[in-house]
């Protein structure tokens, strides 16, 4: 699972991914500072299953903190986007093609005004970035259209009347862009074109189905940055009303930066996702200042709001689920409690999960144990948030 982090230059995106990554790119006050994509590790924050059974655990990868499971996920920072870029302005092209590998965005937007719709510093207030968010929107959507209408006329005639030809032909061409044979045929649905022919689709019809298409398989959150400047909530909650579709979510990547910083070197302890720090360490009057700020902030929006975002992304947006590999003991063999969570599609089941774990042990499968309900489960059970499970497997 991959997690692209997209929006126009100088929004705070890349200073987004350096709070939720801890990596080392460049967040400036300009255009295309970030020109290839930045990859890293970010986690959403979920509840640990040891504590349920009077333990603690020994995470492999990540951390945990006091109940507090945060779980690793591949977090992408692509290049800022502009008007025009499905047509190759800018670095157009090359960035959304970067974006084909994600399975979900989190779309930044400038929610203080202060930034044009070429990510140029403007008057705090002055722009509106609702703009943002339809232009990336049709940025997408003309990028879906293009590659569906790319030798248009070729593939209405190599297509026969039958349905099942005519959608086999679609997924094929339009694949690349992470879509399914089933993404195709619930867009065709909902769109009103499962029965209609390919030589009767006009115009309307083509970008009907391409928008379709690309919110089923680029599904989107709007991370609302820059909410600690003076009437950005304001603007936050006029967009949550203009756009009553979309999933709209206040934060501050920079007061979220300062805070990881500051628990960095020992200044606050801080754990993401809180709405609330303490200052644990000496502070000089600057960092004081700085904090104090931050906290004011945070009791304005409820935290920061990052950590809700990635949260939001990967568990409501892309219905994931979280499980833990044990035993009885609830340990591996070197002693390690729980060392392992694994995040899995929705609908998964315990031989998904074995799968996951390593394809041997999917290929031999014998049968699976449910630790927290000490039961025998068969390989079609769907798991659950938090479920603890225990694979039996032939050698």
């Amino acid at each position: 699972m991959l997690v692209g982090v997209v929006g126009k230059p100088n929004c705070g995106k890349s200073t987004f991914f350096q709070a939720m990554t801890d990596a080392d790119v460049e967040a400036a006050n300009y255009p295309f500072a970030t020109i290839d994509p930045n990859e890293g590790v970010g986690h959403v924050r979920v509840e640990c299953a040891a504590p349920d059974f009077g333990e603690a655990c020994d995470p492999r990868t990540g951390r945990c903190v006091d109940g507090e499971r945060f779980v690793p996920v591949s977090v992408m920072d692509v290049a800022g986007l502009v008007p025009g870029a499905h047509e190759g302005r800018g670095m157009g092209l090359e960035f959304l093609d970067d974006l084909n590998r994600a399975d979900a965005l989190i779309h930044v937007i400038d929610a203080s005004g202060g930034t044009n719709a070429e990510g140029e510093p403007v008057e705090t207030g002055s722009y509106d970035p609702g703009n943002d968010i339809e232009f990336l929107e049709d940025e997408l959507d003309q990028w879906y259209l293009k590659t569906l209408q790319d030798g248009w006329e070729k593939l209405v005639r190599k297509v026969s009347q039958t349905d099942l030809e005519r959608d086999e032909e679609i997924t094929e061409r339009m694949s690349g862009l992470g879509a399914s044979e089933s993404d195709v045929k619930a867009s065709l649905a909902d769109t009103g074109l499962e029965g209609v022919s390919l030589q009767d689709w006009d115009e309307e019809s083509k970008q009907r189905f391409c928008r379709s298409l690309r919110e089923r398989t680029k599904p989107m959150v709007i991370a609302a940055n820059k909410a600690d400047v003076d009437g950005a909530m304001d603007t936050v909650r006029s967009l949550q009303e203009r756009f009553p579709n979309h999933v709209i979510l206040p934060m501050t990547a920079q007061c979220e930066k300062v805070l990881r910083d500051a628990e960095a070197s020992g200044s606050v302890s801080y754990l993401p996702g809180e709405e609330s720090f303490e200052v644990v360490g000496d502070v000089s009057e600057k960092q004081e200042d700085a904090l104090s700020f931050v906290s004011s902030v945070m009791d304005k929006i409820g935290g920061t709001g990052t950590q809700t975002v990635l949260d939001t992304v990967v568990f409501d947006v892309l219905s994931m689920v979280y499980a833990f590999p044990g035993s009885d003991k609830l340990e591996d063999k070197d002693g390690n409690t729980l060392p392992d969570c694994f995040l899995l599609p929705g609908g998964s089941t315990v031989l998904d999960f074995a799968y996951h774990i390593h394809s041997d042990i999917g290929d031999n499968f014998v049968q699976a144990y449910d630790v927290r309900r000490s039961v025998n489960v068969g390989k079609d059970y769907a798991l659950s948030d938090g479920d603890v499970i225990e694979i039996v497997a032939d050698d």
